[in-house]
């Protein structure tokens, strides 16, 4: 690792234009021992404040703790892995709603709802029935906008794939890892998947840091129309793959399934990031750029030039739209989490670290 004195910081979860994509099925990797702890409760039930305090407590012990903000407040925590001690925890409840598969003995549920005053909550019953039926509704017309950008950007990448190379995408992928992957000696090599940008109420957030913190070396791949980039990613994480590296794959909130977005090797210290004008990455310096123009047939664009320009525009205000409705949605939810926060009594709060640290210290000498 290049920089271990901070946190590394990825999203498990991202807003997408198929509805909220969850990665939390990775909290638990299922190759050894390992506990997962799950939070329950409303909101503003004191889940991320539990979780920033675990933080805390445990990254000076912890040289490879993730941090997982939230994909729809980044000011929030959603998770804390903590590698060294074979723990995680994480907020369990919807949109990424995790259960028990081995209770015990594999997680625990930790339930701070059990806190709540219900009859306060329920003299406005109403009020709160009404914000719950407003947040999804919402939040669905949110996704059609973003769906419909999402239509528009992926007309671009066709035409610009339509002027692409491939071989010369694989030729150059195929040079780069003989000249910088070598052989790994890695015993047990592993992939993450992971998203380092997601979409929200305020608009678009990088986590620029981490890639500063995995790599000491770091290329743009400045790729304006989004083709070229998830080609080469691609195929460098198939060399790096084979060579027995292990490897951390972001994907693209836009096409979370499909298109790779970033791409580490943080044991080699190396990382390739996608820029362009959704993903500007102002504050990385880069040791290197690599243009998607060297693969492309520029004269065949410039033919499409009216319709590249036209999508281009169109999937920006839509994705100004999408976003809008993310703070209508996140409006209404900072509604209901000032509610429950004044039916909650958090005496217990400092008691449950208290339990929760002694319980992880226990589990790290039992593994």
């Amino acid at each position: 690792m290049f920089d271990q004195t901070k946190p590394q910081l990825f999203f498990f979860g991202a807003n997408t234009p198929k509805g909220f994509v969850s990665l939390f099925d990775q909290l638990d990797p299922q190759n050894g021992p390992w506990h997962t702890f799950i939070i329950k409760g409303g909101p503003g039930t004191g889940k991320s404040s539990f979780l920033k305090k675990i933080a805390a407590h445990f990254a000076p012990q912890c040289p490879q703790i993730e941090v997982v903000p939230c994909s729809s407040d980044p000011n929030s925590l959603d998770a804390v892995i903590l590698p060294e001690y074979r723990v995680a925890l994480a907020d369990g409840t919807a949109p990424h709603t995790l259960e028990p598969s081995a209770p015990a003995l594999r997680q625990s549920i930790l339930s701070f709802g059990d806190y709540l005053n219900a009859p306060r909550l329920k003299e406005n019953r109403e009020e709160l029935e009404a914000l719950f039926a407003a947040s999804p509704k919402c939040y669905r017309l949110a996704v059609d906008y973003f769906s419909a950008a999402y239509a528009f950007l992926a007309d671009t990448r066709r035409i610009a794939l339509s002027a692409t190379s491939m071989e010369k995408v694989a030729a150059y992928a195929q040079r780069f890892a003989q000249k910088n992957f070598g052989r790994s000696k890695e015993e047990h090599p592993t992939e993450k998947v992971r998203f380092l940008t997601a979409v929200h109420a305020g608009g678009l957030t990088a986590l620029e840091d981490t890639p500063k913190q995995l790599c000491r070396r770091l290329y743009q791949i400045h790729d304006e129309f989004g083709a070229v980039s998830p080609l080469l990613l691609g195929a460098l994480r198939s060399c790096a793959l084979e060579a027995g590296h292990s490897v951390i794959t972001c994907y693209c909130p836009t096409d979370p399934y499909h298109k790779i977005e970033h791409l580490f090797l943080p044991n080699l210290g190396i990382g390739f990031v996608t820029v362009n004008r959704f993903h500007p990455m102002e504050s990385l310096a880069p040791c290197h750029r690599i243009h998607a123009k060297r693969f492309m047939d520029m004269e065949l664009l410039r033919s499409r030039k009216g319709r590249l320009s036209f999508n281009r525009k169109a999937a920006q205000q839509l994705i100004a739209q999408t976003v809008n409705l993310l703070k209508e949605s996140r409006i209404i939810h900072d509604k209901l989490e000032s509610r429950y926060t004044a039916a909650m009594d958090f005496s217990f709060f400092e008691d449950a670290f208290q339990q929760v640290a002694e319980q992880i210290n226990t589990y790290a000498k039992l593994f």
